[in-house]
């Protein structure tokens, strides 16, 4: 029920109304989802966690150059983990978690403004409901570094591809406190937003 509360309030911050008079700049809104876990080579860990992503998306344009851009990324969330608790036994067990990531992407584009690639450095609060015997379930923090493609597919629609790594621990607020760790694999969908 907590997690649940958290992701409701994560939405509530997420802004919904763009105000026309604060910049003219542009804003884009998306979905995008995706699978997370121990993708070997890039983490070799004696542990199991998987989850699979489902992350509305807010872009809000902060810098815009000829070929160069920077925007802040609210990212609410909510998540479906799978795990084993003890890791020499075989039962897997499910769960959730709930937060919101925020983030700025810094993008280079193509003069035409096909094709945007872009790093994407986020942190935010999250709620898991389990995991892993090493990491306490409960509050804790999701730090991610991506890598991504914005592909346009028409005049105010993009292609959004996205892998990287992901931490996830209580930054030592609870006892256990081992971490989590993911390569991501992540492909969504954003569409801009007219201002004004």
């Amino acid at each position: 029920m907590k997690y649940i509360l958290l992701f409701i309030f994560s939405l509530l911050l997420c802004p919904a109304v763009v105000d026309a008079q604060a910049s003219k700049n542009h804003a884009k809104i998306g979905f995008i989802t995706g699978w997370g876990g121990q993708l070997y080579p890039f983490i070799d860990v004696n542990y199991e966690h998987q989850v699979v992503f489902a992350q509305l998306q807010y872009f809000h344009s902060l810098v815009e150059r000829k070929n160069m851009s920077i925007e802040l990324l609210w990212q609410p969330q909510y998540n479906f983990t799978r795990y084993k608790l003890f890791d020499n036994r075989p039962d897997r067990t499910f769960g959730t978690e709930a937060g919101l990531n925020i983030g700025f992407l810094l993008a280079y584009r193509t003069k035409e403004d096909r094709l945007k690639a872009y790093i994407l450095p986020s942190i935010g609060p999250h709620y898991i409901s389990g995991g892993p015997k090493r990491q306490s379930p409960g509050f804790l923090f999701s730090d991610n570094i991506l890598f991504g493609l914005q592909i346009k597919l028409a005049e105010a629609y993009w292609l959004d591809l996205r892998p990287g790594l992901r931490h996830i621990s209580s930054a030592g607020l609870t006892k256990r406190n081992g971490g989590i760790n993911h390569a991501i694999l992540t492909a969504g969908f954003i569409w801009m937003v007219k201002k004004g």
